[in-house]
């Protein structure tokens, strides 16, 4: 039997010993089995079908090196979805390595079993790695590429946002140390507060982020707690730092639950300060809890303009937020973070956006979840 068509026929069995190695490497950590066999059998069908293609040896040595040509008007490759999602669920690039070297030797060790070891079956050989080192190339560059956008992102929070609040905090102190009289520290104090508040969140939405993009977890600790109380709590402060906004508030049913109150807090405060920050100063602001038999749906709407439909697709990506931001006092990772901490809690969150209904950020938890780490 060619080694392409054992791959074709034996692929399920291929699958089954890869997904419990790649289960090795993320110990605390979930994965998406459904989507790693999905990337994988396409991954390996796509080899299979190319070994059975003729080749020239300069499309070989190309090969080998990991820079066959790509079809610039195709889509996304499942290689290059396979380094997308990796780095999504927290993976090391050594990690998305040993992945790809398990897949290798899984293949070659189940078919060398049974196959003769003769002229044809090294050519075979041969071609299957320069498959794989294909595949590794590929998931390679969209992982790195991952990282890159990651990296400019925190280097522009250093250059940018904390360094912007840092200056006012700054400056603030130095007018105070020259004021004699006290009637006008009340000035001051103010902006001192709310830049250092700002930074202080800046830092504690990185922690986040780190803990859930470069392998960690959230910790989510849950107890009790009366969601009406939670949306009540999370209002207070913005209806304090924003006078003339119209915040409202609506519960129905019973809205009792048990979940992690921090977290619950910080989901529900992202999706407000998104709601104030785009949404149309002279209309109100809506936060509302319904509650059923199992679950618990959570909206904020608000009016102003729709969400472009390009946007919508990546909304909840930390990279995508970073790239298109009007307050200087945020990172744009709120909306991530308010995902990762509806998954987190065994939870959905969605948007709906048009110009005559405004936007809606919809959270659906159950009321129950078990206490664990993180989304992931």
């Amino acid at each position: 039997m060619t080694l392409p068509r054992f791959i074709v026929e034996n692929i399920d069995r291929i699958l089954s010993e890869w997904v419990e190695f790649a289960q090795t490497l993320v110990s605390g950590r979930e994965l998406d089995l459904e989507a790693l066999r999905d990337h994988a059998r396409l991954m390996l069908l796509a080899v299979a079908k190319e070994m059975e293609t003729d080749q020239s040896a300069v499309q070989q040595e190309a090969k080998s090196r990991g820079e066959a040509p790509v079809d610039l008007s195709a889509e996304e490759t499942a290689a290059e979805s396979h380094g997308d999602q990796r780095y999504g669920v927290g993976f090391t690039l050594e990690e998305l390595v040993s992945e790809y070297r398990a897949l290798r030797a899984t293949v070659i060790r189940l078919w060398a079993s049974q196959a003769p070891l003769d002229e044809r079956t090294l050519c075979e050989l041969t071609r299957f790695n320069e498959g794989i080192d294909q595949l590794l190339a590929e998931s390679v560059v969209h992982f790195s590429r991952q990282l890159d956008r990651a990296r400019e992102l925190f280097m522009g929070v250093l250059g940018h946002d904390l360094r912007t609040d840092l200056h006012v905090i700054i400056a603030s102190s130095e007018r105070l140390g020259r004021i004699p009289s006290i009637e006008h520290v009340e000035k001051y104090v103010p902006h001192i507060q709310k830049s250092a508040n700002n930074i202080l969140g800046m830092v504690e939405d990185l922690l986040d982020v780190t803990r859930t993009r470069l392998g960690g977890q959230l910790p989510i600790e849950t107890q009790r707690m009366d969601a009406a109380g939670a949306c009540e709590e999370v209002l207070r402060p913005f209806r304090e730092l924003h006078p003339t906004c119209d915040l409202r508030l609506h519960v129905q049913g019973d809205v009792v639950g048990e979940w992690d109150r921090k977290r619950i807090h910080q989901l529900l405060a992202n999706l407000v300060r998104n709601a104030i920050q785009h949404g149309d100063a002279g209309r109100e602001i809506t936060v509302s809890a319904h509650g059923s038999d199992e679950t618990v749906v959570f909206r904020v709407h608000n009016y102003g303009r729709q969400i472009p439909r390009s946007s919508m697709v990546r909304i909840f990506d930390p990279m995508q937020q970073g790239e298109d931001r009007t307050d200087a006092s945020s990172l744009g990772l709120g909306l991530y973070i308010a995902s990762t901490i509806a998954q987190g809690h065994r939870g959905t969150i969605s948007v709906s956006s048009s110009e005559g209904h405004g936007t809606t950020f919809t959270v659906t938890l159950p009321r129950r979840v078990e206490t664990r780490l993180g989304p992931w």
